[in-house]
């Protein structure tokens, strides 16, 4: 079955399609930096959080493009304040590691 247009066949989620560039730009909300794309106008508004693969993988931000492309005004908050998984690692283990050391 193949993969739908939003996720990548294979094991590298984390990469942006070769020649993606974001069309969003990181603004400050008090002392939370976020990814914004879309018109801020007043119209409807998504508040999208991410995944392990952090609020500036990628995969992540291309997402949010899309859903403005659709009309919406988006706002991807880097809750974390880093970049979530490290994307030299691999995933396998990750959470239950972090977990363990919580």
């Amino acid at each position: 079955m193949p993969a739908s247009p939003c996720c990548p066949d294979g094991p590298k989620p984390v990469a942006p399609p070769e020649g993606y560039v974001a069309s969003g730009r990181e603004i400050s909300v008090g002392d939370c930096t976020c990814y914004e794309v879309g018109q801020a106008s007043g119209g409807p508004a998504v508040l999208l959080v991410s995944d392990v693969f952090g609020w500036h993988s990628g995969r992540t931000r291309q997402i949010c493009d899309r859903v403005a492309d659709a009309g919406f005004h988006v706002l991807l908050p880097n809750f974390f304040e880093c970049d979530g998984w490290d994307h030299s690692k691999p995933l396998m283990g990750y959470a239950t590691a972090r977990w363990r050391t919580s």
